[in-house]
This record gives structure tokens, sequence and C-alpha cells, in this order.
């Protein structure tokens, strides 16, 4: 009987990703992401970067009460500087940062980084914008993205040189989405 609430339960759970284009549920955890494997890596010159990922509101409310436990992303170039960094949203845009973790030291290249929390953040049920804070100190390839076509909340990126988040794909005409995964769970 068990076997067949949690078949039913996970059948239920992932219909509700269904619209959202974003998530795998196991009967332990959630991974919310937008990307597929990946594919490359954008060249940006030296600069200060945030990549970000939004996770809205008709996502996040039936995750209410879990955490988010770790964030997986692909990395090309290490920055000199790397903070994983959750926002919460004011007016469509990320606003005050809710969390913020150094992880320079914990990163590799050339590949997934599995990171893990230092503290577990809840979630609410609100939108937030997950991300990495980069400062690049030459023309690098840092964060990897797949091959697209980009989803609306997949390619957020604020350009210190402007002090704007936008849409990769506006700013540069290019269709991907971020390597950022986010793991949530109990």
């Amino acid at each position: 009987m068990k076997k067949y609430l949690l078949v039913i339960l996970l059948a239920v759970g992932l219909m509700g990703c269904g619209g959202d284009d974003c998530c795998e549920v196991t009967d332990e955890e959630t991974l919310l992401n937008y990307d597929s494997d990946n594919a490359n890596a954008p060249n940006l010159p030296a600069g200060a970067y945030v990549f970000a990922i939004r996770l809205p509101l008709t996502l996040l409310s039936r995750l209410e009460g879990q955490a988010i436990r770790s964030v997986s992303v692909f990395m090309y170039d290490i920055p000199s500087d790397v903070d994983l960094v959750i926002f919460n949203e004011v007016n469509n845009l990320p606003s005050r940062e809710l969390y913020t973790q150094d992880i320079t030291s914990s990163l590799s290249p050339d590949g997934w980084n599995m990171i893990d929390l230092d503290t577990p953040f809840v979630v609410t049920g609100a939108t937030i914008w997950v991300g990495l804070d980069i400062d690049n100190q030459q023309l690098m390839q840092s964060i990897g993205c797949d091959l697209g076509p980009a989803n609306v909340n997949g390619d957020w990126l604020f350009d210190g040189a402007d002090g704007q988040f936008i849409r990769f794909a506006n700013r540069v005409n290019d269709s991907v989405n971020w390597n950022i995964r986010v793991i949530v769970g109990q």
C-alpha cells in the first residue's frame, strides 16, 4: 500500500511541475532547474557579475517549509571571488540578499560542483532568485550554460558595468540557461 501511495504522490508532484518545466521530484528531494546538459560558457570581460535563475511563487508554494540544502553549478574557470546568493524579489527583479556564502575555495574548474549550504535556506513560498555573484579579474568563461532555448527564468545576468539585471538573451541575443540547479528537501 505504501508503495502505491508513493507512486501516486510522485505522479501528482511531477504534474505540478509541468507548467514551469523546471523540476524533478524524488521521494527525498526536488531538483529545480531550467538547464539541460552543459554545452558552453559565456566569455565575459573583467568585471562583477551575478548569474541567476528565478524560482517563482507558483513553483515554490508547494515546497513551503522545506529547505534549499545545496546548489549544483557547472564551472569552467574559477574567478577570484564567488559567492552563492539568494535574493528576494521586488517588482519582478532581485532585490535584497537573503543569503550569501563564499564558495570560491570549494569550486573546481571544468565540471559540476555541489555546494552544500552552511545553513539550509527555508522556502517560504515567495519568489526567490538563486545565483552566483562573481568577480572576473580578466576575460574568462566562468559559469556554464546549456544550448537553450532560454527559459524566461533561467538566464538572468547582472552586469556591474551597467548595474542592471537583464536576461542574457536580451543582452547578447543568445538563447541559453545557466547551469544552476537548486536542491530542496526536508
